[in-house]
């Protein structure tokens, strides 16, 4: 029978050895696993840092702010260490904090929100139009939100650039298709209606029609439209004497070309007499388009601000030398159908008292 072989039996050292050997494999294939997660993580938080739109990491329920990137902290004006801990509601960013409600509740509806618009308010105190899009994550048992922000300034301008020029145009034509549709009788009633809406419209407390003589030296106020708490002037501004009391518009009724005033402060010297005549009735501001008509009474078209100094808008000179042409043209109309009137009334009148009889009739009938 072949000899049975003894089987090999492995000393205590040996298995001790063994065992080490193993540990050490396992303990440098975590020390290499926690390395890469290390670089990877490093990694992830350099493109964190470096996105070029502005991300923010929150928590739901306060609105701690937990991080934030480079492009966050560069456009609202804050220090790394001003935003981590802070809370963007103590921190006054939300100009509207109803909308920030708005905000996290769509997010707790659906876990995600595209382009929600809204205005953040920097630390400087600039309010800036953005857009968030965010998502809810949960980080170590914390409801959070990572949103993207973009500033959209330059988006909203361009939108209320677009709104403005909208609205004028549809101003221009509701005045037009208004007066022009009106008969010779209602003109007056009309002009004003424009004026209202001129007024509303550019923000003034005053908007005024004047008509100037044709040789450039009186001045009369033929319409008026006034805000709710600004007294009526219409009857104390007659007769107005050019020369003497507003000789740069003068000059600008001359040349045609816009008028502009802005008054100094009650305790500035001002002693020209265009500033004295306007301060005298607590104007503060004025904007205003002669509207020179062969043969007729050059037309001027006033806006006045008696409040503040607040800007007028950019196109107003060229919104008051069209509604100054609509409403020369309105009152030319109005003056040819009084004068027809009167005429044919003369004519009716002579046709009437004849002393020897008359009759019109049809040549051919």
């Amino acid at each position: 029978m072949p000899r049975c072989r003894k089987k090999t039996e492995l000393s205590l050292t040996d298995t001790l050895q063994a065992m080490r050997t193993q540990t050490g494999l396992r303990t440098g294939a975590r020390s290499d696993a926690t390395h890469l997660l290390l670089k990877r993580e490093e990694m992830l938080s350099k493109v964190f840092r470096l996105i070029p739109d502005m991300v923010v990491v929150t928590e739901l329920t306060t609105g701690t702010i937990l991080d934030v990137n480079d492009r966050y902290c560069e456009v609202m004006g804050y220090r790394r260490d001003e935003l981590i801990g802070s809370s963007s509601l103590a921190l006054h960013n939300w100009v509207c904090p109803d909308d920030r409600k708005a905000f996290t509740d769509a997010l707790l509806r659906n876990t995600t929100c595209s382009s929600f618009r809204t205005t953040l308010c920097t630390k400087s105190g600039t309010r800036m139009p953005v857009t968030i899009t965010a998502r809810l994550l949960d980080l170590d048992g914390t409801t959070c939100i990572v949103s993207i922000v973009r500033d959209i300034t330059e988006l909203h301008q361009k939108e209320q650039a677009l709104e403005y020029r909208i609205a004028l145009e549809r101003l221009v034509a509701t005045i037009s298709t208004h007066v022009l549709g009106l008969r010779a009788s209602d003109i007056d009633a009309g002009i004003e209606y424009g004026l209202e809406r001129i007024g509303t419209f550019a923000g003034a407390d005053r908007c005024t029609l004047w008509q100037c003589l044709p040789d450039g030296s009186r001045m009369d106020a033929t319409h008026e439209w006034c805000a709710a708490d600004v007294p009526s002037l219409l009857r104390r501004r007659s007769s107005i004497r050019l020369r003497d009391e507003l000789p740069a518009l003068m000059q600008c009724i001359r040349n045609s070309a816009p008028y502009r005033l802005d008054l100094p402060l009650p305790t500035d010297i001002g002693h020209d007499h265009d500033t004295a005549f306007f301060r005298s009735y607590r104007t503060v501001s004025v904007v205003a388009v002669p509207m020179p008509y062969p043969g007729q009474p050059t037309l001027v078209l006033c806006c006045e601000k008696t409040k503040d100094t607040a800007c007028w808008p950019a196109d107003l000179p060229a919104l008051l030398k069209i509604a100054s042409e609509i409403f020369m043209n309105a009152l030319i109309r109005a003056r040819n159908e009084r004068e027809l009137r009167d005429s044919e009334q003369r004519f009716r009148s002579l046709f009437d008292n004849a002393q020897d009889g008359m009759v019109v009739v049809d040549p051919e009938t």
